[in-house]
């Protein structure tokens, strides 16, 4: 039987327009003198978000794990978190990587 993946496209999508949408804030956006939002803090989280693969564990869990698997939170067979996994070296590279995607497409674009 076919996935529905309905809600959870429609997830993703409203993540990525709300990252939009804090791309354009402006100068000052809090009233507190907050600069707008770099554009390589934008990249790294859209490739965090689209990365994102879930996988089912050995022990009737889920895994979900971002970045090609530098990033991982295990939920056990009840739902309760049993694991996090994070390689900092491997996050930072997978997110350079997409900076550096994100920044050239920009470049292409304009």
């Amino acid at each position: 039987m076919p996935a529905d993946d309905g809600p959870a496209r429609s997830d993703y999508a409203e993540l990525l327009a709300k990252l939009d949408e804090c791309a354009d804030l402006p100068d000052n956006w809090d009233s507190y003198g907050a600069p707008p939002i770099d554009p390589r803090a934008i990249a790294a989280a859209k490739a965090f978000v689209s990365s994102m693969q879930v996988v089912p564990t050995n022990s009737g869990g889920v895994a979900v794990s971002w970045l090609n698997e530098a990033a991982e939170v295990t939920f056990d067979a009840t739902g309760i978190i049993c694991g996090v996994y994070v390689d900092a070296h491997d996050a930072l590279r997978e997110s350079g990587k997409a900076e550096a995607n994100a920044s050239s497409e920009a470049a292409s674009d304009g």
